[in-house]
């Protein structure tokens, strides 16, 4: 070192003076730089080989498939690779079994009920060879059903089922709006294998679109499914029908009556209201072209034209609608 150098090169010139080159050469090892510190090494992949994994979606609804693709290194025909599934706080265990081409590579696929993670595993004598984990979440999956046609004073049902079939799951029905937005009516809770059923109290008279809805929880994420129809919604009245002596005759709205004339009379809805009837399992929309019936209870005077499409008796009987 140069300190050493230094000391040595004032050897016999008496003690003040290695005393002093003993204090110069502590200044001088303070004072000098540090070494750069030597850069940490990741520890190297295993030699031993490597195993990859890929999922073709990480999305999907409950009953649909997942395909997953890799490789294993070094590359030989014929080796196993298991594909291994963990939901949220449980452990991993086999779900599918696939061996692997000449060029090492593999698929294999599975279709979860749950969301949680993915990995392959390839037993070896030294050791399984495991890839990293894929995350996949799994949407729950709703069925509803109701009756297209219901009475509002017995409520509107409906049923359904959820998957997977998890019981205490909140169902929520909710109505369409007009501006496009969706209000709660009713909310439930599923039952032994998912199974739900729940009524509400309509509001009004007419066309409901519905859904149901259920949220996402650790095992799976969320889903609202549509009905695939309206539910009309109706009053029971007494209807009658009116026409013969009146034919060629104009109606208080202004109309000829005739024969065919389809057409519905009431005492004050307003003309060219669009009316809709059900009347055991037929439904039609008609409009209001005249003033009537005028005995009571009855509330409805249907042409003969109407009272053709709904095969409704030549007299009086209860009808269903929706104003």
């Amino acid at each position: 070192m140069r300190g050493r150098e230094r000391c040595a090169g004032v050897d016999g010139h008496g003690p003040s003076a290695a005393l002093a080159c003993a204090l110069a050469l502590a200044v001088g090892l303070a004072s000098a730089p540090a070494a750069p510190a030597q850069a940490q090494e990741e520890a190297p992949a295993s030699s031993g080989g490597e195993l990859t994994i890929r999922a073709d979606r990480d999305t999907l609804t409950v009953g649909q498939r997942v395909t997953f693709t890799g490789r294993r290194q070094p590359a030989r025909r014929g080796q196993p690779v298991e594909l291994q599934f963990r939901r949220a706080g449980g452990a991993f265990h086999t779900v599918a079994e696939a061996e692997t081409n000449g060029d090492g590579r593999y698929e294999v696929g599975a279709r979860p009920r749950r969301s949680g993670t993915f990995r392959a595993v390839s037993p070896r004598p030294d050791g399984a060879l495991r890839s990293r984990g894929v995350e996949v979440g799994v949407r729950a999956s709703l069925t509803v059903a109701a009756r297209r046609h219901q009475l509002r004073d017995r409520g509107v049902e409906l049923s359904g089922e959820l998957a997977p079939g998890d019981a205490g799951r909140r169902i929520a029905v909710q109505r369409e709006t007009p501006k496009g937005g969706w209000d709660t009516l009713a909310a439930t809770r599923t039952g032994d294998a998912g199974a739900f059923r729940t009524r509400f109290e309509p509001s009004a008279l007419g066309a409901y679109g519905l859904r149901v809805q259920v949220g996402a929880n650790r095992s799976n994420l969320g889903d609202r499914t549509k009905l695939d129809h309206p539910v009309y919604v109706y009053r029971e009245d007494q209807a009658s029908y009116y026409g013969p002596g009146f034919y060629g005759n104009r109606t208080a709205c202004g109309q000829v009556l005739r024969e065919d004339t389809v057409g519905v009379a009431h005492k004050r809805i307003p003309c060219g209201t669009r009316v809709r009837f059900h009347y055991r399992g037929r439904t039609r929309v008609v409009k209001v072209i005249d003033r009537g019936p005028f005995i009571e209870p009855r509330r409805w005077d249907l042409t003969e034209g109407a009272r053709r499409q709904l095969d409704f008796p030549r007299g009086v009987d209860q009808i269903w609608a929706d104003r």
